[in-house]
């Protein structure tokens, strides 16, 4: 069983997960890892770009399919 789910209802959703069973595991996918901004210390399985911000910063990404890894 796969979700997908944003920075806001991560907590929420992996209490909402005990309702179909403990997980083995859970991995997290981001597009963009906000590594000085993290509310729960979990850290992602995988992500697209890394940018160092600080809570309060706001950051406007575009990717088009021209776009490069950083």
């Amino acid at each position: 069983m796969m979700f997908f789910l944003l920075d806001e209802v991560l907590k929420a959703a992996m209490s909402s997960m005990d309702s179909y069973g403990r997980p083995n595991s859970i991995e997290l996918l981001v597009l963009i890892d906000r590594r000085y901004k993290r509310e729960i210390p979990i850290q992602a399985n995988y992500c697209g770009a890394k940018i160092d911000t600080f809570k309060g910063d706001k950051v406007n990404v575009v990717w088009n399919e021209n776009s490069k890894k950083t």
